[in-house]
């Protein structure tokens, strides 16, 4: 990627929008532009810190939801999705737990992860919620199993 090139048809970009748009539109493409730089700033400065921390950069950059975050935006992001996946899943146990409910991860195949899941449908949500946060890149999220109940009814004589 030529930088220059890229950097000077960005500005192209900016200044026919900034002559195509009124003041108050021109104005909040502006504060966008800005507050995504500084985005990217945090992100940059962040990922920096981590470098000169020494220890393992992988596990670090992932523990830092802003790196995490900017580098599965870029397809970057070290762990692989079944990790990702794996780790939310973790993190949701005590919530569905409470419940009466359980998930495991049946597989991430392609863009599809597969869930097996038992406990009330109502849960579901938060389930595929939980998956599609770890693993945005991933196209599709199945959930088997949703309807069955680990807690037994009681039936009243």
């Amino acid at each position: 990627m030529d930088h220059q090139a890229e950097s000077g048809r960005i500005q192209q970009l900016l200044d026919e929008i900034r002559d195509l748009s009124p003041g108050p539109a021109w104005e909040r493409v502006e504060e966008l532009m800005k507050r995504l730089l500084a985005l990217y700033g945090e992100g940059l400065s962040r990922l920096l810190t981590l470098a000169r921390a020494g220890g393992d950069f992988d596990v670090q950059a992932t523990r830092d939801e802003l790196v995490s975050s900017l580098l599965l935006l870029h397809g970057l992001h070290p762990a692989p999705a079944r990790e990702r996946v794996l780790r939310a899943l973790d993190e949701l146990k005590p919530f569905l737990d409470a419940r009466g409910a359980r998930a495991e991860l049946i597989a991430v195949e392609g863009e599809v992860a597969r869930v097996r899941f038992a406990g009330v449908e109502a849960l579901q949500p938060a389930l595929r919620r939980a998956v599609e946060d770890a693993a945005p890149e991933l196209q599709r999220v199945e959930i088997e199993g949703a309807a069955e109940a680990l807690v037994p009814l009681r039936i009243s004589p």
